[in-house]
């Protein structure tokens, strides 16, 4: 048999180009979910900055003599 006539293990062309742009799209949706995920992280850590803060003021509070 000729060596053009023998089935190919590759892929057909369409399925890579439709796996290609689905890999595409996904990194698409993972970088806008990761940047939706910054803001709420950073109100988080500045939360959290503003708790400990309160809580070091109640102990020199409670401390204190009254």
């Amino acid at each position: 048999m000729p060596a053009h006539c023998e089935p190919s293990n590759d892929p057909p062309r369409d399925k890579v180009i439709d796996r290609s742009r689905t890999v595409a799209e996904l990194e698409q949706k993972l970088q806008a979910i990761t940047a939706d995920n910054i803001r709420p992280e950073a109100e988080l850590r500045a939360a959290r900055g503003r708790q400990n803060a309160t809580a070091e003021s109640l102990e020199v509070i409670a401390r204190s003599p009254v």
